[in-house]
């Protein structure tokens, strides 16, 4: 038995608590996704002369700062078509929660995300 049927429990739905939790783990993997994505095209941009040569390891702290803040806050914004609902509705199907479709966010009321 898989680690997400065993939260699902014998009746196949699962407790609300449960179902946040995976809700918010897909959301943080999606951050993280984000993060890495914004690493990745930082790196691509040459390095300016407007950073002083002693303020190098400040600057390049709050720039990993404001990415990881920026990937927050663009998996915050999730939609039904968003990267942490699809691994959100994959993972409930795979736990047996019947979740079907990109619209269906597993919630019982309408405006939980």
């Amino acid at each position: 038995m898989s680690l997400l049927a065993g939260i699902a429990g014998a009746g196949g739905t699962p407790p609300a608590d449960e179902r946040a939790r995976l809700k918010q783990t897909a959301q943080q993997l999606e951050a993280a996704f984000y993060e890495q994505m914004l690493k990745a095209l930082r790196a691509t941009v040459p390095e300016g002369s407007s950073t002083s040569p002693g303020s190098r390891q400040a600057g390049d702290m709050f720039t990993d700062l404001l990415d990881q803040q920026v990937s927050e806050d663009l998996a915050a914004r999730q939609g039904p078509a968003s990267l942490g609902q699809a691994i959100y509705r994959q993972l409930a199907r795979d736990a047996g929660w019947g979740i079907s479709g990109p619209g269906d966010s597993g919630s019982t009321s309408g405006g939980e995300r």
